[in-house]
């Protein structure tokens, strides 16, 4: 019997296909179940419930093409797959999981002014969204509880969109990408507990803002710009032995902070192009900073305050190269506490370098 009730509210979401404010409603509890739905026009509503394992199709889409749609899907239950797509305009989703090994798809394609929330509670959660071709003044939040739980979006031709992924768990991987010839992007990534992965990434795009802040212990990160003017970079990391990473190349007019806070952490910068700002702070015990900086107009500014700092530069090693080659560049770094070390080259014209290292009397 349930197999014929879902089978004639299907029947009847495909029935719809260029009517007009339709509204599907649609339960399901057991295990394996499918559901997948496709609804045309504008102003319609979905709303989907499954209770169970396994549910859902990873393969065939939950379809909303048109205008001003709304999906609210609910999922609870162990090894539930979701597969949702939302061409239009104008279009809000919202998608809940509770359970372990779930998975989530979302994809806005040739679309703008679309919302999507999607919020996974659990273990082993993946969730993989994609906002490309055109996508314009989109807004997508992720945010997953648990651990082990891996969330990848990506950002590809778009312009004016937003990504916000949050990572509460422990060893989670997170990463929140805008590629490819997309201006004003925002793509923040937050990442909360122990052993988190993280990367953000802004490609090919002007006026991009790239945000990275990880909270606990063993994080790694790196956030970069890359091939975009007017970008900013900020990765910040509070625990112990993080690793930070920041780089914008072949840009002109970026700006990248990168700060750390806690123990044995490990920062590198490296920027390529005209008129880079790049600032690292780092407070805390076995800190160590890497910065290359090329070409002209680049201002670095280094603080690290603890125990056992380096700066490293006059090496054969591409580990440690802490160095400015270039014009008009300005370098200023203390640091203050015990056994900091120092190795600095400057190569161009009007290079300035002010260094401070020890405890101030």
């Amino acid at each position: 019997m349930k197999k014929l009730i879902l089978s004639a509210l299907a029947a009847a979401a495909f029935g719809s296909a260029h009517a007009q404010s339709n509204t599907l409603s649609l339960s399901q509890a057991g295990d394996g179940n499918s559901a997948p739905v496709v609804q045309r026009g504008s102003s319609n509503e979905l709303s989907l419930s499954q209770s169970g394992n396994r549910n859902g199709d990873i393969y065939n889409p939950i379809l909303q093409v048109g205008t001003g749609h709304s999906a609210t899907i609910t999922i609870q239950g162990d090894g539930n797959g979701l597969y949702f797509n939302q061409t239009g305009m104008r279009n809000k989703g919202t998608i809940s999981t509770t359970g372990d090994n779930n998975f989530t798809n979302l994809t806005f394609e040739n679309t703008s002014d679309n919302e999507a929330v999607i919020t996974q509670a659990g273990n082993n959660n993946v969730s993989a969204n994609y906002l490309g071709l055109t996508a314009r003044n989109n807004r997508v939040a992720v945010n997953q509880t648990g651990n082990s739980n891996i969330a990848t979006t990506w950002v590809r031709f778009a312009t004016n969109s937003q990504v916000t992924l949050n990572q509460i768990g422990d060893a989670n991987s997170g990463e929140a990408s805008s590629f490819y010839y997309g201006d004003n992007n925002r793509v923040a990534l937050t990442q909360t507990g122990n052993g988190n992965r993280g990367h953000a990434e802004s490609y090919r795009g002007d006026d991009n803002q790239v945000t990275y802040t990880q909270t606990g212990n063993n994080n790694q990160g790196q956030a970069l710009n890359d091939n975009g003017s007017n970008n900013q970079v900020i990765l910040s990391q509070t625990g112990d032995a993080n690793e930070g990473y920041a780089a914008s190349y072949y840009g002109s007019d970026n700006q990248i902070t990168l700060i750390q806070n806690g123990n044995a952490n490990k920062g590198r910068l490296s920027q390529s192009g005209g008129a880079n700002e790049a600032a690292l702070t780092q407070t805390g015990n076995d800190n160590s900073a890497s910065l290359v900086q090329a070409l002209s107009s680049n201002t670095a500014t280094i603080l690290q305050e603890g125990n056992n700092n380096k700066l490293m530069g006059l090496e054969t090693s591409y580990t440690s190269p802490a160095f400015q080659y270039g014009y008009g560049n300005s370098l200023t770094l203390g640091q203050t506490g015990d056994g900091n070390v120092l190795r600095f080259e400057q190569s161009g014209n009007n290079n300035t370098a002010a260094i401070t290292q020890g405890p101030q009397n």
